[in-house]
């Protein structure tokens, strides 16, 4: 028997579980796309007061149970996606594609008619067959100072 997936707002109680699945997704999912330097500094993230403020207020995580299984965030003002992070252990089961469809719901629901997002190496072929377009790669820097190879990708949406 499948368990449900819920897809809810991310609370306070949540923060520590939300940090957790995204060190572990870009362990074990970029391992092979970026060097142990950059994985070091791109995990290196602490539950600070910033932090904490940014996931209570903008993510969302998916549930299975009491188990909070992946992560997702979209900006309602410019259709920018981010944070789509999945437990490895859950890897290969639908659920970043459930998270995108969810968020593109919410961007539909606010009028948006395109969405954004930087897709690391490894997740530039997942994006494409969810129908977003690649441009030129780019380097990102994330908020921890890790320089990334990073592909800028879009979709419209209708």
């Amino acid at each position: 028997m499948q368990q449900t997936v819920i897809i809810r707002k991310a609370e306070h109680q949540d923060v520590t579980a939300v940090l957790n699945v995204r060190k572990q997704a870009i362990l074990a999912g970029c391992k092979d796309a970026y060097d142990s330097t950059q994985l070091d500094l791109w995990t290196g993230v602490s539950a600070d007061k910033v932090i904490t403020d940014m996931i209570v207020n903008s993510f969302y995580v998916s549930q299975m149970g009491n188990e909070i299984v992946g992560t997702g965030k979209v900006d309602l003002t410019t259709g920018q996606i981010d944070g789509i992070f999945v437990l490895p252990s859950h890897f290969g089961l639908g659920l970043a594609r459930a998270m995108l469809t969810f968020l593109e719901q919410k961007a539909k629901a606010h009028g948006l008619t395109k969405l954004f997002l930087d897709a690391t190496l490894n997740a530039v072929n997942a994006y494409s067959a969810y129908g977003f377009i690649a441009d030129t790669p780019r380097n990102y820097e994330s908020p921890t100072g890790a320089v990334l190879r990073c592909v800028p990708m879009q979709k419209e949406i209708k």
